[in-house]
């Protein structure tokens, strides 16, 4: 069975009291009283419209669609993208998987602050030159080996951002 986006789109949103289910979890509501998440969405049942429908399944496309799904999604020229289910699959279990996906992409989409742990130390009162020099020099390692470790995880984030920008498969472009 061959069908646009368009489509896809209007039959979750027929069901969008299944993504109001998913947002008022036990789960996904404890996280909007978690302090160290930046970005909780406060909504309610009129905001899951047409439109946040829509952006899910095209942020869905993006991030977990793969090649190997009961259902083929093409973009063409584009401007649209063409969807095909495969031959003995139903269209309600691929609906299944897109509500079920809801949670997973609603929850990698909130940030958390960085909290980080503030470093004091006292310094005695009575120590010589010499101890004072030992404990700069051991002061100016761990600053050195705090940097060393902050630029591993700044490549380490850049390199999960580019190969999330990049998903092994995406749609094909169908030039017609």
């Amino acid at each position: 069975m061959k069908f646009t986006l368009k489509y896809l789109i209007r039959r979750l949103y027929l069901r969008r009291d299944r993504f109001w289910q998913t947002y008022m979890s036990d789960e996904i509501q404890s996280k909007k009283n978690d302090e160290t998440i930046v970005n909780f969405p406060i909504l309610n049942s009129d905001d899951i419209d047409y439109e946040y429908v829509s952006s899910y399944v095209k942020e869905w496309i993006n991030k977990k669609y793969t090649d190997n799904l009961d259902i083929k999604i093409q973009l063409v020229d584009n401007l649209y993208y063409n969807c095909e289910i495969r031959k003995y699959s139903l269209l309600a279990g691929f609906l299944e998987t897109l509500h079920r996906d809801y949670k997973e992409i609603f929850l990698g989409n909130l940030e958390r602050k960085k909290v980080v742990a503030p470093k004091i130390k006292l310094q005695p009162e009575d120590q010589s030159g010499e101890e004072k020099d030992q404990l700069k020099e051991k002061d100016q390692k761990d600053q050195s080996e705090e940097q060393v470790v902050q630029q591993d995880q700044a490549q380490v984030k850049a390199a999960k951002a580019k190969a999330s920008k990049k998903p092994a498969t995406k749609p094909e472009v169908v030039q017609s």
